[in-house]
């Protein structure tokens, strides 16, 4: 961050480059976490008696929420 300012950039373009790379990280974690989340619920429903899995809705809406606290 500091070459970067030294270099003259401000501190706008400073924060979006790195809420843009930031986020970036968050979402290639996120849709693979949500997606053996999904698979992992489903199996773990089969093998147990009156199980539910958690929409998929549900889970995308609590990663945006952490991604956004966080």
């Amino acid at each position: 961050m500091g070459v970067r300012m030294a270099l003259g950039t401000t501190l706008d373009r400073l924060r979006g480059m790195l809420l843009r790379q930031s986020l970036l990280i968050v979402v290639a974690g996120a849709i693979p976490g949500i997606i053996g989340a999904q698979f992992t619920g489903r199996f773990l429903a089969s093998l147990i008696d009156g199980a539910k899995t958690i929409r998929l809705a549900t889970s995308a809406g609590l990663a945006l929420f952490f991604a956004l606290v966080w």
